[in-house]
């Protein structure tokens, strides 16, 4: 039955009733023109039909409620990985990936895709409502909404933090996490029969561009070193000369071992062990790091034996000149003169790289903590040639992504490694 409805703007409205399936299904066929209703209104009437042969749901679902749906999967998904008999430390390892993934896209979702694809059915999305979200989203922080938001909140342990939100445009690489998960709601919402294959739009994702991290070359790095000990020595101070003298040492520590920053706030004393190779006979520190959900174990310079020695020895000063009890193995690495981590060195750091006017490299690139890291990775393959198989296994990332963030090496740089000859 076509009709006109005088309180929609006497635009034509269709009601319609299939074999088999109780109730009416009523849609609007946005049209002020009685030969164009009824050419709509068979037009749709074809499409539920096919619909309906398909087991496909002829009522439009909401996006939001698809998007919940999806949520609760995953939540369900965790609940099983509770009660299955497996080994603890698999068990666990599996719950704090489903929890994380489960933040993580909860995030994704209650911050952008409800509040821009919520009020939509599912099926009704196009591919130019994929393009115009992308614009939406692209301006969120700078003239959105986002704009409006002063502070953000979010728990980072057992505490809450506060932070003000950054007002730039997101990289490709965030956008193409965020259109994986909807991506992801609308293969959910096809597995549920809310949309039939044909009806998803295409979420093609963009390029990402290669971030490589600045680092330090060797002479830089030098002057860094330099300077950074110049300021412990010259310091005015004593508290200052503390607080640079634990800086000094981090440095140290963080460009001879590859460690992300992370991994390197939360090393303890019980972390660090030491291997003796069965073929050189040489002692090797080994520290056992943790970040970024999982766990492992790398091996430091030969100098950063010396450094961690350096800073227990310290550590052990600082307790009996300030009274508290230093307890060895559970103790943080990276501690201050009365015993209590250091939370970030990044003020130090920033103040060290303006003195040594290295705040950016030759390209432009602003320096920051994590380039230590990627002076590590860039000395192994430079200096020390190392395999690139057993530099992604020391450093904790794959092959790929070593390929990806230090292609920037010069050929000139591993000229004696390209020319060399094996002699029989």
């Amino acid at each position: 039955m076509i009709y006109r409805r005088r309180d929609c703007g006497d635009h034509f409205h269709c009601r319609m009733r299939f074999r088999g399936r109780k109730g009416y299904v009523r849609k609007s066929l946005d049209t002020l023109d009685k030969d164009e209703s009824i050419r709509e209104g068979e037009k749709l009437f074809d499409e539920l039909s096919y619909k309906i042969s398909k087991g496909l749901s002829v009522l439009g679902k909401k996006f939001s409620n698809v998007c919940d749906d999806y949520l609760e999967q995953i939540e369900t998904q965790i609940e099983i990985e509770n009660k299955k008999p497996k080994n603890k430390q698999v068990r666990l390892k599996k719950e704090n990936s489903l929890e994380k993934k489960l933040k993580d896209q909860s995030l994704i979702c209650e911050r952008y895709l409800k509040p821009y694809f919520g009020k939509k059915d599912l099926n009704k999305i196009s591919n130019s409502d994929i393009t115009k979200y992308r614009e939406w989203r692209n301006s969120y922080w700078i003239t959105g909404k986002g704009s409006k938001i002063k502070y953000i909140e979010y728990e980072r342990g057992d505490k809450k933090v506060k932070i003000i939100p950054r007002r730039k445009v997101p990289t490709s690489s965030t956008i193409n996490n965020e259109e994986t998960v909807l991506r992801k709601i609308f293969q959910h919402g096809h597995s549920r029969n809310y949309i039939s294959q044909s009806e998803i739009p295409t979420i093609k994702s963009g390029r990402v561009k290669s971030n490589q991290r600045p680092h330090f070359t060797l002479e830089e790095y030098r002057t860094l070193i330099r300077k950074s000990w110049s300021r412990c020595k010259n310091s005015p101070e004593k508290k200052s000369k503390r607080q640079r003298l634990l800086l000094h040492n981090f440095i140290l520590i963080m460009t001879n071992t590859g460690l992300r920053p992370v991994e390197g706030m939360t090393l303890r004393w019980r972390d660090i062990g030491y291997h003796i190779s069965p073929t050189s006979k040489k002692k090797h520190i080994v520290l056992s790091v943790r970040g970024k959900n999982k766990k492992r174990d790398l091996i430091g310079q030969p100098s950063v034996n010396t450094y961690v020695k350096r800073m227990k020895e310290r550590q052990q000063e600082y307790s009996k000149e300030n009274g508290f009890k230093f307890k060895g193995k559970d103790e943080y690495v990276f501690s201050n003169e009365h015993g209590q981590p250091i939370k970030s060195f990044k003020k130090g750091f920033d103040s060290l790289l303006r003195d040594c006017d290295l705040e950016h490299d030759n390209h432009g690139g602003k320096r920051c903590i994590y380039s230590l890291r990627h002076t590590y990775g860039t000395f192994r393959l430079v200096y020390g040639n190392v395999d690139v198989f057993f530099l992604s296994e020391n450093m904790g990332t794959s092959v790929e992504m070593i390929k990806k963030h230090y292609s920037h090496l010069k050929i000139t740089q591993v000229s004696d490694h390209l020319t060399r000859v094996i002699k029989n």
